[in-house]
Formats: C-alpha cells, structure tokens, sequence
C-alpha cells in the first residue's frame, strides 16, 4: 500500500517527468503485478514522461518504450532498445513472440556482467 500511496503521491503534483527507482522491488509477485497495472492506467491516461529504474527484464519490457542497458561500474549507456509493440498490444499472442525475442536480446547485452558480477560475489 505504501508503493501505491508514494506513487499516487508523486503522480497528484502531475510532474513534468517521474524518476523512479526500483520501485517495485520490494514487493511480492501479486502486489507487483497489480501495481504495475495500476500505474500503466494512471501513466498512460496523464502521459507523464517516466524514467524508471528497473534490474527486472520482463517488467522493463511491460512498462517501456525504450530500454536503456548500462553497463557496470562505471554505468555507462551500452544499448538503446525500442519496444515496438504498442502498449496496449503487449498482452496479446502474437507481441509474445516479440517481447521474448526483446528480453533475449537484453539478457545477451548484460549477461556477461551479470555472470561478472555473480563471480565477485562468490569470491567475496
């Protein structure tokens, strides 16, 4: 309920552009899923230019037009990555394909610093 009040909160104000960091990262799968759909209803009706921060794919992929991969340290932009598929096309069968072939192409940008990264930790 907090994530949904923070984001009502900042969306009421009708910002010229909405930063949000992570936003739903805390948040079990169900809470997620309807947050997501509630914010695509409000962000879609006002418009509002968002930059949002996300390390999930398929919710980056739900919510953008472009995706942005940065690389690691330092984050540097790496790839810009239209989403093609109108918004309200992306549940349908045929943006599936679409959609899975955009998250593959995302996870090959960053799978070699995620697999990097996984190594630092072990070693850690």
């Amino acid at each position: 309920m907090r994530q949904r009040v923070g984001i009502a909160r900042a969306l009421v104000a009708r910002p010229a552009v909405l930063l949000l960091d992570e936003p739903m990262s805390a948040l079990d799968a169900q809470t997620r899923e309807l947050l997501i759909e509630d914010f695509l209803e409000v962000w879609l009706r006002e418009r509002t230019t968002a930059l949002y921060v996300t390390h999930n794919l398929a919710e980056a992929l739900r919510l953008a037009d472009r995706v942005a991969v940065l690389s690691r340290r330092p984050g540097r932009l790496r790839a810009l990555v239209e989403v093609p598929v109108p918004q309200g096309e992306r549940g349908g069968a045929a943006a599936r394909l679409e959609i899975a072939r955009l998250q593959d192409e995302l996870w090959a940008l960053i799978r070699d610093e995620a697999s990097a990264a996984e190594r630092e930790m072990a070693d850690a």
